[in-house]
């Protein structure tokens, strides 16, 4: 309206911000998280191994031994879904 004030009901539309899909997931925090530099690169079979692990168990990858937290679990999910989209 030219006041300033929102129009409110069914006929007028109202914006809402957009969420962000990918939450805080932060680009190359993966990576980060598994200490790994930045020249590597995943191989989708490996992350497919780890992804089957529960939230709170400890698993090995490259050697390593890690928790999987549920921000893990989101992360190694994402990056299995971004290298099946590659091919």
């Amino acid at each position: 309206m030219p006041d300033g004030k929102l129009m409110k009901g069914d006929k007028h539309s109202v914006k809402k911000e957009e969420e962000d899909p990918f939450g805080d997931i932060k680009k190359g925090g993966l990576r980060r998280a598994l200490r790994l530099p930045k020249d590597e690169k995943f191989k989708i079979t490996e992350l497919r191994k780890v992804n089957k692990t529960e939230t709170g168990d400890k698993f090995m990858f490259r050697g390593k031994e890690y928790k999987m937290t549920p921000l893990m679990k989101k992360r190694v999910t994402l990056a299995i879904n971004f290298l099946s989209m590659k091919k």
